[in-house]
């Protein structure tokens, strides 16, 4: 036997609109602190995730897209390695900021390598070996 109350009922709704109202944030990539730029197909899935993407054609379009997200103020920006600027143009265009964190990934076509090689070139900077 199920009985609601009237204070029951409203508790439930309130709690709906607090649920539904975070989803909208969650998921809404207007609200997201990371960016995902790269060729359409290997970043379109993101977008269910709540990441904000930023599809591209080009290397000079990833970069310029990137002083986007850097000027948008992203805390992380993943970009696929296909599409990345050079390593140093990168750090470059950070200059001495804190964000964004700038991560290379694979594309949906497989690793250049470009972003282990990048992560070893850090760790032997960081640790004075290669450790990786």
């Amino acid at each position: 036997m199920k009985h609601e109350t009237e204070g029951g009922r409203s508790e439930v709704s309130s709690l709906k609109s607090q649920v539904s109202s975070l989803e909208s944030r969650v998921l809404s990539p207007e609200s997201s602190s990371i960016a995902m730029i790269g060729d359409r197909d290997s970043i379109l899935g993101f977008k269910a995730l709540g990441v904000a993407i930023f599809p591209v054609n080009a290397r000079n379009e990833s970069a310029e897209t990137l002083q986007e997200v850097i000027k948008q103020e992203y805390k992380v920006a993943f970009i696929t390695e296909q599409m990345a600027p050079s390593p140093e143009e990168i750090t470059n265009m950070i200059g001495g900021r804190t964000f964004p964190v700038v991560i290379m990934v694979p594309s949906n076509r497989g690793s250049t390598g470009l972003a282990m090689e990048r992560l070893q070139a850090l760790v032997r900077k960081a640790a004075g070996a290669d450790v990786l």
